[in-house]
C-alpha cells in the first residue's frame, strides 16, 4: 500500500511539473484552538509543503505535498488547491488559498487515513524577480477516523500561519499576475 501511495506521489508531481510556471515552498507553524474533546489553545507542530502552481486565466491551481511533524509522529499528505486573487497593485497581491489534503498519519502502530481542507489568505511581495515572497494566516480542519482505535483526539481545528517563497520556472514574476 504504502509503496503504490509513493509511485502514485511521484507519477503525479512527475507529470503535473512539466505543465507548471511556479514552484511554492512553505514552512507551516499549527496553532489550535479546537478538537473533538475541548476547545482550547494548543500547538500543534510545524510543517514544510512544496508545490507546484499552474496559472489559470483566473487563479491557479496547486498540487503538491506537505510533511508535517506533530508530539505523537509524522504526516505526509498529497494536496490539490485553487488560489483565488482578491486584490492586486504594482509590488504585491492578496490570495485566498484554498486546499484538499489525503494523506497517512505516520504512527508508530500503522499508518493512518489523514484529511483536511483548509483556507489561508495569502499576502504575495511580487519583486518581478525570478522569486516572491508570500506570508499568511488560516484555518484548518483535520480529521484521521481510525485514530478512534488508539486515542481520544482525531479531529481539529487549527489556524495555520505560513511563510514561503514562490520560485518562477520561467524566470521573473508571471505578466498574468502584474498590472
Amino acid at each position: 500500500m504504502r509503496k503504490r501511495f509513493l509511485l502514485t506521489l511521484l507519477i503525479n508531481l512527475s507529470v503535473y511539473s512539466g505543465y507548471s510556471q511556479n514552484i511554492a515552498l512553505d514552512i507551516n507553524s499549527f496553532y489550535g484552538g479546537w478538537n473533538n474533546e475541548l476547545s482550547a489553545y494548543y500547538y500543534g507542530g510545524a510543517g514544510i509543503s512544496l508545490l507546484y502552481e499552474h496559472p489559470l486565466k483566473k487563479g491557479a491551481l496547486s498540487g503538491g505535498f506537505a510533511l508535517r511533524t506533530i508530539d505523537w509522529g509524522n504526516q505526509v499528505t498529497v494536496n490539490v488547491g485553487y488560489n483565488a486573487t482578491y486584490l492586486l497593485r504594482d509590488n504585491w497581491r492578496l490570495d485566498g488559498v484554498s486546499t484538499v489534503g489525503l494523506g497517512l498519519a505516520l504512527f508508530k502502530y500503522k499508518p493512518l487515513l489523514v484529511w483536511s481542507f483548509g483556507y489561508v489568505p495569502e499576502f504575495t511581495w511580487l519583486r518581478k524577480k525570478k522569486i516572491d515572497y508570500s506570508m499568511g494566516l488560516g484555518i484548518r480542519y483535520s480529521n484521521s477516523p481510525a485514530y478512534k482505535n488508539y486515542g481520544q483526539i482525531y479531529q481539529l481545528l487549527e489556524f495555520p500561519i505560513k511563510i514561503g517563497v514562490k520560485y518562477h520556472l520561467k524566470g521573473k514574476t508571471p505578466a498574468s499576475v502584474v498590472p
